[in-house]
């Protein structure tokens, strides 16, 4: 690549292979080059494509806003990420993450102390995700020498879940409240608590976040072959209640009425839930 521009003193403006012009973050880059010097990819860290005007702005003002110790931890806590999930994720995170980190370091020192308002629906519905984040959260604070709040945790791991999944935040904020609301309703209506750490119980969380994404975004959930004779041969008035309420609640919450399958996929899981020896 060729240096077009010097940003800062890890940031430039260079163009690609393909006369593409991109922004590219290294230790010093902009510091020991010059305009027209060429760069090697060892030398660069991540690069991004200048397609949006806006968005261009925003990521050069947070460039020159963010230290680069910063963006080298985070890179080193998305790597983490991708191996523990064996996932790719969004390009954009070592960005906004590193924003995120660089921001509560300056609230810590500052005393100031914003509780997370999902902490819990992340700990019990993202649980991988919320042990990567206790994993950076130490990181973090061996790092700065500081001691965040565990709540900080939620908050890496809400950043990754965004970064997986490809969704705006308040997507991803979409799908956690319906999950838990119709936790919630099976739990009342079947007066039963949960066990959270039971591998029912996180099969039944992972359906449940695709069924939301199916309500929220008109996704349709992947079909598998099943006997179809098992839903009319039980007869547990509960579970049928049970799912009476949950289509209640997607029908006046979201305008959405659980098909026959819908209801099918939630009975099995819940019969899972509730360890039923059923004759079917």
């Amino acid at each position: 690549m060729r240096i077009e521009k010097i940003l800062n003193n890890n940031a430039v403006i260079a163009k690609d292979d393909n006369n593409k012009e991109v922004i590219a973050i290294g230790n010093g880059l902009g510091f020991k080059h010059s305009v027209y010097d060429s760069i090697y990819q060892s030398e660069v860290i991540k690069t991004y494509a200048l397609v949006n005007k806006n968005l261009n702005q925003r990521l050069i003002t947070i460039l020159n806003e963010i230290p680069f110790e910063c963006i080298e931890l985070t890179e080193e806590i998305i790597k983490i990420s991708q191996d523990e999930l064996k996932t790719a994720l969004n390009d954009n995170l070592v960005i906004t993450l590193a924003d995120h980190i660089n921001f509560s370091i300056h609230r810590y020192r500052e005393g100031i102390d914003v509780p997370n308002m999902i902490n819990e629906e992340i700990k019990r519905f993202y649980k991988k995700e919320y042990e990567i984040g206790l994993i950076a959260l130490r990181m973090i604070n061996n790092h700065y020498n500081v001691h965040l709040p565990q709540d900080e945790a939620s908050s890496i791991a809400f950043h990754i879940i965004n970064a997986i999944e490809g969704n705006e935040t308040n997507d991803a904020v979409k799908i956690m409240k319906g999950v838990n609301d119709i936790i919630t309703i099976v739990q009342n209506e079947l007066k039963i608590i949960l066990d959270e750490n039971s591998l029912d119980y996180s099969r039944f969380v992972i359906h449940l976040k695709f069924f939301m994404k199916k309500i929220l975004f008109n996704n349709k959930l992947e079909n598998n072959k099943i006997d179809y004779s098992i839903f009319n041969n039980i007869s547990n008035l509960k579970i049928n209640r049970c799912l009476d309420m949950i289509s209640d609640y997607t029908n006046q919450q979201y305008g959405y009425m659980p098909t026959y399958e819908d209801r099918l996929y939630l009975m099995m899981h819940i019969v899972k839930l509730l360890n039923l020896e059923l004759d079917i």
